[in-house]
């Protein structure tokens, strides 16, 4: 186990997620991760979730948290068995975290699998008031079961870190090499030690390199930054190489074409979770 991060002997992080939906039941605005706006959300299946978690833990010999992520993790109907494979290695990590809208809750067959796990499991939701239907309920489920959870507060006038930022339209701001440092050191993925966000087996450093990357490809494609989980060429040793040097960065691509809010105490907020419709 370790305490910290460590990219020596063991190879340890401090926190990576792997996206398994962007499918939703929510159409916020200011979605991070462009729920609303995906023709087809990316939806990754049961062999593809698998090969990434192997995959990840292949390189990486300890995560103090370890995130399956949406849209909402919930949609997907092959939770259990991802939760089941996560906890094939649950000696490498300390908390595997959930974050749920409460919008929806478990099924029976999912409910038996959290039991099982619930050492290991941490609940964190996302209270958007009257649109998280099952919120409370939700809390009070966790609680019965003993399983550990958490609620932000997403409404009113006391929201979570003031509510939400507009990480704005993917364009290129012509930023200088300066201002793009400062972009990235105050970026919250940065002051995370890295949001490390894995879709289809592509690792980046946060999510709107991912989206905008790998998902929509409105930003050019640089290797450098991001790990390809599913490339066989790569030993173990050149992967964590590869880690290495991104966390070595003074910024990423996605840098140039993000509005910097993420993480910016000076960044305008808006009321979280407002609808489409």
């Amino acid at each position: 186990m370790c305490s910290t991060i460590n990219l020596g002997t063991p190879f340890c992080l401090d926190r990576s997620v792997l996206n398994i939906t962007s499918r939703c039941t929510l159409k916020c605005k200011l979605c991070v991760t462009g729920c609303p706006f995906y023709d087809v959300p990316p939806h990754y299946d049961l062999e593809t979730c698998k090969k990434s978690i192997v995959r990840f833990f292949e390189i990486v010999d300890y995560v103090r948290w370890y995130e399956l992520s949406g849209g909402e993790p919930f949609i997907h109907k092959q939770l259990p068995q991802i939760i089941e494979e996560v906890m094939q290695f649950k000696s490498k990590f300390d908390k595997l975290l959930i974050i749920t809208n409460g919008t929806l809750m478990p099924s029976e067959e999912l409910e038996n699998v959290l039991v099982r796990h619930r050492d290991k499991l941490y609940f964190m939701i996302s209270h958007y008031g009257d649109i998280s239907v099952c919120a409370d309920d939700l809390e009070d489920y966790f609680k019965e079961r003993s399983i550990e959870v958490k609620v932000k507060k997403y409404y009113g006038d006391d929201q979570h870190f003031g509510g939400w930022v507009d990480y704005g339209e993917c364009k290129n701001y012509n930023r200088s090499e300066d201002e793009l440092n400062s972009v990235f050191s105050r970026c919250g993925a940065t002051k995370m030690n890295g949001n490390l966000t894995t879709h289809n087996g592509k690792i980046h450093w946060c999510v709107p390199s991912a989206k905008n990357m790998t998902i929509l490809k409105k930003i050019p494609d640089v290797e450098s930054d991001y790990i390809d989980l599913f490339n066989d060429e790569l030993s173990v040793a050149e992967q964590r190489e590869k880690i290495r040097n991104l966390y070595q960065k003074k910024y990423i691509s996605a840098c140039k074409y993000c509005s910097g809010g993420f993480g910016n105490e000076n960044a305008k907020r808006y009321p979280a979770a407002e609808q489409l419709w």
